[in-house]
């Protein structure tokens, strides 16, 4: 809705539930969602070239 609050395709309010692994992602340990991303298993095998 822009203002950080989850709502549904109507505008209503829509819960929303997650599940952290708290002793693999720890936030003090996870600096950047880059860092995040770097930290993952790749599950693809291509290549991007750079433009």
């Amino acid at each position: 809705d822009g203002h950080g609050n989850a709502v549904d395709e109507y505008g209503r309010p829509e819960h929303m539930g997650y599940i952290i692994d708290e002793e693999r992602y720890a936030l003090e340990t996870v600096s950047s969602h880059t860092q995040y991303l770097h930290n993952q298993p790749q599950e693809n095998n291509f290549v991007v070239n750079p433009m």
